[in-house]
């Protein structure tokens, strides 16, 4: 029966690799020759196939270099190729910092897969800001994947710090736009808008890649002034058109202003369910504008409408309430949440809409929160007046049951209520709307067709602006609009 010998083949092998180094050195047994630019050095060819798929490929045929037992390798650093036989020998390998590229080429040339993996390992340990540029070149130029795919992860993790580095300005083009485009880029735009600037700066032919370039760039998140700056002082900048318009649409889009082709000029809109539109008053000239349809369970069941930011708001009856983007064209209507009490009139008072109860002397007012889309119970109302809406005024049913003539000019900045008489104006469920220092009454109970009249404040008078023939409009169907 036999039994294994307890050898250990590790220490076997190193010393028979041992052995061959110490015969090619006494140039013993030797059998082919690696010739380079300044010396011919004897080498074994067992030992040489057996590290190098390069050797192994060329000496398992019948090549030249098989028959006459030379080689000779041009185009490759001396030292290196002899590290490279020492490596096949010893399975060692040392460089400097200089020769690093030199050396990962000859082993590169030569398979020698372990050699070049560890100079690449060993490149991946040492990379900073310093060695980034030298670091991905050699990586790309000798196809390490590896070191490639890691070059890249520091670049998109340190793009500010290597993009002050002055090797930046070197780097190709579509490095750059691999970079600005990454994914993995958590830069500002500010910063990766800088050092897009820097590298267009580095060479004036370079400025035909900067659209493509700035395309990559959210500048909606680039402040003001640094846009401003670009257009003053980059003339990359301001001789493209493109570039122009590239940051004149991030401006609007800031403001969040919609492309329409619509011109609508400061005016009061109303709800015509003759035609189920809206149509817009410019009060200066007399002009009707078309505007949307009207929302198709609006028919006679409106009891409100406002405008708040770029949207006007509509209340209807049965407590649905919907919204649309007023100022394009072809905007639909959306719904927005329910509101739990009766159908009232409402206003918008900064950034919220206020509601008050469209009942028999109801003072109950609630609050809308476009940005929550919910409501909230707020307070009640100083003075009661039947079928009112909390706005500029208020013109409802006295509680003996007649008409109301009092407007009620209420001043959000100092929450103040000035109760003004109109002399010959009695109506029920006007509204009114502010424009320009002057107080604008539309609609009401009594005054069919439908009017327009203007309030100046200063002077306390009262005059009628327009009567609204053709127009059929609930009391309630009309809202001031900012364009």
């Amino acid at each position: 029966m036999e039994r294994k010998v307890d050898i250990n083949r590790k220490d076997y092998g190193l010393d028979v690799l041992a052995t061959f180094n110490r015969f090619r050195k006494e140039s013993k047994y030797c059998d082919f020759i690696i010739k380079t630019g300044k010396k011919s050095i004897p080498v074994h060819r067992c030992v040489i196939a057996a590290s190098s798929e390069y050797f192994d490929g060329m000496l398992s045929h019948d090549t030249k270099e098989s028959r006459q037992g030379v080689v000779e390798i041009r185009d490759a650093d001396d030292s290196s190729i002899q590290k490279c036989i020492e490596f096949m020998y010893t399975g060692e390998a040392s460089v400097s910092d200089e020769r690093q590229a030199d050396l990962l080429h000859v082993a590169h040339m030569l398979r020698l897969h372990r050699l070049y993996n560890g100079i690449a390992l060993f490149l991946e340990n040492e990379l900073d800001c310093e060695t980034f540029f030298t670091t991905r070149q050699i990586a790309n130029l000798y196809d390490c994947s590896r070191l490639v795919s890691v070059c890249d992860n520091f670049a998109l993790k340190n793009f500010r710090a290597i993009a002050k580095m002055d090797d930046f300005k070197k780097i190709e083009a579509k490095y750059l736009d691999f970079l600005l485009s990454a994914d993995g880029l958590k830069e500002s735009d500010r910063a990766k808008c800088k050092a897009l600037m820097v590298w267009i700066n580095y060479d004036s032919s370079r400025a035909a890649s900067l659209f493509s370039m700035m395309k990559h760039i959210e500048f909606m998140n680039v402040p003001l002034s640094y846009r401003r700056f670009l257009v003053d002082s980059e003339a990359a900048v301001y001789e493209s058109n493109e570039c122009l318009k590239l940051l004149m649409k991030s401006i609007l889009d800031g403001e969040k202003v919609k492309a329409s082709d619509a011109s609508l000029d400061p005016g009061i809109v109303v709800f015509d369910h003759t035609s189920m539109k809206m149509r817009s008053l410019d009060v200066e000239n007399g002009n009707w504008t078309e505007m949307q349809d009207l929302h198709e369970k609006m028919r006679n069941s409106v009891t409100a409408v406002l405008i708040l930011d770029d949207y006007l708001y509509a209340f209807v009856s049965d407590r649905n309430n919907y919204r649309i983007r007023y100022k394009e064209c072809h905007a639909k209507w959306e719904a927005i949440a329910v509101r739990s009490g009766p159908w009232g009139l409402a206003v918008a008072l900064k950034d919220d809409i206020y509601v008050t109860d469209h009942d028999q002397f109801s003072n109950r007012i609630e609050r809308y929160s476009p940005s929550e889309n919910s409501w909230s119970f707020i307070t009640n109302s100083r003075h009661v007046v039947a079928y009112s809406a909390m706005a500029v005024a208020k013109g409802g049913q006295n509680p003996n049951g007649t008409p109301a003539s009092n407007l009620e000019i209420f001043r959000p900045c100092s929450n103040t209520a000035e109760l003004v008489t109109l002399p010959n104006f009695a109506r029920q469920n006007f509204l009114s709307h502010s424009l320009d220092g002057i107080i604008y009454l539309v609609g009401g109970d009594s005054a069919q067709p439908p009017t327009i009249e203007a309030y100046n404040p200063k002077t306390k008078s009262l005059k009628k602006v327009i009567t609204m023939e053709g127009i059929m409009m609930r009391n309630c169907e009309s809202v001031l609009a900012f364009i």
